[in-house]
């Protein structure tokens, strides 16, 4: 992955009660770049008047549950907010979390569920011209983070929702969550034993600092390209902890960008929250001197643990046997086998995909691994989670479906 030293600051605002003279000393204190939060849709105008004054750009947080509800207003106040200059724009909440949906939790059906809010935001959004946030995920969570991310930008492939894809920025939750900073540096390559909701010993997962890296390889592994990532609560040792983040080390970690980017393309952010306002403007005041991409890599270099080789990143290949992550099928069918055999009502399914398609059909989640994209029919019944991330892991596009007769013929139609 490349590494970033193109940092942007702001900060995240949300749950306060805004004052207009707390804005203009916050706004005149941090540098250019700074981007506001909040989550009050009666605060934007005060702080766009602000920020408008001041050359700093704006993220708005905007409950997109209100289109479940047939709530129509919606497109009119997101019309209103492009208008009056918003750029950035963010569902709110945590979608991977219980809580967040006011009807029954249905962990098989989140998926499905929330890619149809998002989707139906997004792409209203990106055709007003506004880059849309992905919404950010609490690490780990009840339905796991890398799962679910995974699985989303996913659906905006197979869908071809290049709109979308095109205005996509990336958010991660930046808490230590108790760890050491350097916690799952390197991402999912560096640390391929970590599996959903385990975590070997000896090994580290994305519960820490470096989420974010997590998150841009699931962008690189599924929408072939980086993108723009907006870090929330950076460097906080838990979400609600009243100790002081190291900002010099964070400062160090995140080199800050030398030109202002407000004409350009959406930047890496790392937003802090409010409460540290008056410590992150002391810690810029205590930089004696110029901050140079020589002396940021050199720092970076001694904080980081030794880096593995890219032999050690990627799995061992068989020394008896075939590369493991070889690739000699197209497409693999996986189709669910009970003790009792096949269920021919899959099977009749399955056969005009089969015949238009070519595809090979089997039962063996090993074989399907060897597959460039694998569509497991019937997941739900037979394949758990760490045996869908194995694929993943493998280099396999996965698609799931599932569903009764008519849904899995549909889908495999649209495909």
């Amino acid at each position: 992955m490349t590494e970033i030293q193109n940092w942007e600051y702001g900060l995240h605002y949300a749950g306060q009660t805004f004052e207009a003279s707390d804005g203009e000393d916050i706004l005149f204190n941090l540098p250019h770049g700074v981007t506001w939060v909040s989550s009050d849709l009666a605060q934007y105008a005060q702080l766009i008047s602000l920020a408008s004054a001041n050359n700093h750009r704006i993220l708005v947080q905007y409950d997109i549950r209100r289109l479940e509800r047939y709530d129509r207003t919606w497109t009119s106040e997101v019309a209103t907010l492009q208008k009056a200059g918003i750029q950035y724009i963010q569902p709110s909440g945590l979608p991977n979390q219980k809580e967040y949906y006011d009807r029954l939790w249905e962990k098989e059906s989140v998926i499905q569920r929330y890619y149809h809010l998002f989707s139906r935001f997004a792409r209203f959004c990106a055709n007003l011209g506004m880059q849309v946030v992905f919404p950010l995920l609490q690490p780990g969570g009840d339905f796991w983070d890398t799962v679910f991310l995974r699985a989303i930008l996913s659906r905006l492939v197979a869908k071809k929702e290049q709109i979308i894809i095109d205005n996509l920025v990336l958010s991660a939750n930046g808490a230590t969550c108790g760890k050491p900073f350097a916690w799952g540096d390197g991402g999912a390559r560096r640390w391929p034993e970590a599996r959903p909701y385990h975590t070997p010993a000896g090994s580290e997962d994305q519960i820490g600092m470096n989420t974010w890296q997590w998150y841009q390889d699931i962008a690189l592994d599924v929408l072939q390209k980086e993108c723009p990532m907006f870090i929330f609560h950076t460097g906080n040792p838990t979400l609600s902890s009243t100790d002081v983040p190291d900002f010099k080390k964070i400062l160090t970690m995140f080199p800050p960008r030398r030109v202002s980017n407000q004409a350009g393309k959406p930047s890496h952010l790392c937003l802090f929250d409010m409460r540290w306002m008056g410590d992150l403007a002391e810690a810029f005041d205590n930089i004696q001197e110029p901050v140079t991409d020589d002396k940021v890599q050199m720092e970076t270099k001694e904080m980081a643990p030794k880096p593995k080789s890219a032999a050690e990143k990627l799995p061992s290949p068989c020394k008896n046997g075939p590369d493991p992550m070889a690739k000699w099928i197209k497409e693999y069918l996986f189709l669910p086998k009970y003790s009792w055999g096949v269920a021919e009502w899959h099977l009749d399914i399955v056969k005009p995909y089969i015949q238009n398609h070519g595809c090979t059909m089997g039962f063996s989640l090993e074989e399907a691994s060897h597959a460039e994209r694998v569509l497991l029919i019937g997941a739900e019944e037979m394949v758990d989670e760490y045996a869908i991330q194995h694929l993943r892991d493998s280099g396999c596009e996965v698609i799931l479906i599932n569903g009764d007769g008519t849904e899995i013929a549909h889908q495999l139609v649209e495909l």
